[in-house]
């Protein structure tokens, strides 16, 4: 299918996890490419964004004692910092490693009062369910998990068996406030 929407992600790295971080983005392009969606990580994939490395160590010792609204809210904090200007078009996606036992969690624009998505991503959890990064994606964009059919990308577990969406939740991934008609 012809790319229809671009998803503009603002990427911040906490850790060593650039490398394993990746090829996330790749499998998110292609699972959402499915519906017209293509992911356009900023910095681009091949160009971390090493200002912000410092800051989120620090936040992601905060995510590792369990204080995750504590973390969320530095983290919320420096990607102001940083993105002042782009966070009303652009979700911000922190590759970290996270101590539950989970690939991604995402606080939506209104959670926590944020004006803004915050997903965060362990691409080391995420490796055993490739489509962890358009999941939390979907999540950014409003979508909920889907009880179901482990067939469809917003499964909320990850023994799910597919990654596919119904028009109307791929329609609500093309309306979010980070989609962009390509």
């Amino acid at each position: 299918m012809a790319i229809t929407h671009r998803l503009q992600l603002l990427t911040m790295f906490a850790g060593p996890v650039e490398r394993d971080a990746a090829p996330h983005f790749g499998y998110a392009d292609d699972y959402l490419g499915a519906f017209g969606l293509a992911v356009s990580p900023w910095p681009y994939r091949q160009r971390p964004a090493n200002t912000s490395y410092q800051a989120l160590l620090k936040a992601k010792s905060v995510i590792d004692h369990h204080d995750e609204q504590g973390a969320v809210m530095t983290i919320a904090k420096w990607a102001r910092h940083c993105y002042r200007d782009r966070l009303a078009s652009d979700v911000v996606v922190v590759v970290c490693r996270l101590m539950r036992d989970v690939g991604g969690a995402t606080f939506s624009k209104g959670k926590l009062g944020l004006d803004f998505s915050l997903v965060l991503f362990d691409p080391v959890r995420a490796e055993a369910y490739k489509p962890t990064l358009a999941h939390e994606l979907g999540h950014a964009a409003g979508l909920a998990d889907n009880t179901v059919d482990p067939t469809n990308l917003m499964y909320g577990s990850n023994s799910a068996t597919g990654a596919g969406l119904r028009v109307a939740e791929a329609d609500r991934i093309r309306m979010a406030y980070f989609a962009r008609a390509a």
